[in-house]
């Protein structure tokens, strides 16, 4: 009897449990004349950020890096982030969204990555 009731929690629990990857931020690719739109989604950050946005371009990468604020709220919020990098050429790149925590690690964290391709 235990073991059946432990089986039927155990079943109940993984039957409601949602994907982890289901909240993950997401990275969407449009391009424009020669201009690539990057749109970050579901991305946590504070609500009143004064951080500073790099994008470092190779020949088959585009990051997108945002620094760790000079000051930080008590509030965080999910935003949607939009970039536009100019001039890309045709090729294939890929694009990644990075933020350095306020605390350690002092280095960029992957949030998203997806693939692009620039014609």
């Amino acid at each position: 009897m235990r073991r059946l009731l432990a089986c039927s929690l155990v079943f109940a629990a993984l039957a409601t449990v949602t994907s982890a990857r289901a909240d993950r931020p997401s990275v969407v690719t449009t391009i424009e004349g020669k201009d690539l739109h990057v749109k970050v989604n579901g991305v946590t950050d504070y609500c009143s950020s004064d951080a500073d946005t790099r994008i470092l371009r190779t020949s088959d990468t585009i990051r997108i890096i945002r620094d760790k604020p000079y000051r930080t709220s008590r509030c965080l919020a999910k935003t949607d982030m939009e970039f536009v990098v100019k001039d890309v050429e045709p090729g294939l790149y890929r694009v990644t969204y990075e933020q350095v925590p306020a605390v350690a690690p002092a280095r960029a964290i992957t949030i998203a990555r997806t693939t692009a391709l620039v014609r």
